[in-house]
């Protein structure tokens, strides 16, 4: 997390794939793994001459994953990100899917309302006239990540609240 977060993504790939290797890994870091090469496809998509290809090896993560040995919040997280990269792929009725089963799998997944919220907040903000229910939509995923956070991750989710209900 720490190499991707200051931009070393090659040791990040790197370190995640060295952790492939590892016999008896605990289910949490198991995870930890799959959700941080997931957002290393996604950052590499957005420098690389071929974002679709990359987005497209985190799909195929996603879709490999076996979910059934995760915790529900575990799930909703996983697919909520499926959801992210349909949305960068530009798939929206598949993103709108995941969405829906990620938030459906786990309320209290801020994670999952949160990226709902980002997604649907972007369909508004496209046409703001033709989509009121997807701004309507957007308020109502934002504050439901609000509620299972802490004060400071509320503020983002409260201001854009705040931003959306200026339409």
């Amino acid at each position: 997390k720490i190499a991707r977060k200051h931009n070393l993504i090659n040791l990040s790939q790197k370190t995640l794939q060295d952790m492939e290797s590892v016999n008896s890994v605990p289910l949490t870091d198991c995870f930890q793994r799959i959700l941080q090469q997931i957002k290393c496809f996604i950052q590499v998509a957005q420098y690389s001459e071929d974002p679709q290809s990359c987005l497209a090896d985190g799909l195929k993560i996603t879709d490999s994953v076996n979910l059934e040995l995760f915790q529900p919040e575990s799930k909703a997280v996983l697919y909520a990100y499926k959801g992210h990269l349909h949305t960068y792929l530009g798939n929206s009725t598949e993103a709108n899917k995941a969405f829906s089963l990620a938030v459906d799998l786990c309320d209290n997944s801020s994670k999952a309302w949160a990226l709902y919220g980002e997604y649907l907040e972007v369909a508004f903000t496209k046409n703001p006239k033709n989509s009121i229910n997807s701004g309507v939509s957007a308020l109502t995923c934002f504050l439901h990540a609000s509620r299972e956070n802490n004060e400071i991750k509320t503020r983002k989710y409260l201001s854009k609240v705040l931003y959306l209900l200026t339409y």
